[in-house]
């Protein structure tokens, strides 16, 4: 498989850039506790034509992130990391949701309930074997 380029300012999003590549047959992005707009698979918006660089987006989310809450705060807007994608008639068909909450355990709370990722062993195994079911 041919080495991904270094990814560099707006220009790796354009279909048709040399820098552009999609990602593999099989290929899904994560959305980890993001702090991006609940609203950014909707038309116009920042992820809309993400499916042209991979085939599934999964959006890990729960309504505990303390930084999360913060920036919501700072924004003013939902965001993707405590309420998941916005559901619309617009939304994606590859795009899914994966509420999380009930996985996070005392230990996470000491990184905001951020951390998960890094801390949690739970959430890394059901994570690691996600992508093994993708690989098949």
């Amino acid at each position: 498989m041919e080495a991904l380029p270094v990814l560099q300012g707006k220009e790796f999003c354009r279909p048709g850039s040399k820098r552009f590549r999609h990602l593999s047959a099989h290929a899904g992005g994560f959305f980890i506790g993001s702090d991006a707009s609940w609203d950014s698979f909707e038309p116009g918006k920042g992820f809309h034509n993400i499916g042209q660089m991979c085939d599934s987006v999964r959006v890990i989310w729960h309504d505990k992130d303390i930084p999360v809450r913060v920036s919501k705060t700072a924004n003013f807007r939902k965001r993707m990391g405590l309420y998941g994608p916005m559901e619309s008639e617009n939304s994606p068909p590859y795009v899914t949701s994966h509420y999380i909450g009930d996985m996070l355990n005392m230990g996470d709370k000491s990184g905001g309930y951020h951390d998960y990722l890094l801390s949690n062993p739970e959430f890394q195994k059901m994570l690691l074997d996600s992508l093994k079911v993708q690989d098949e």
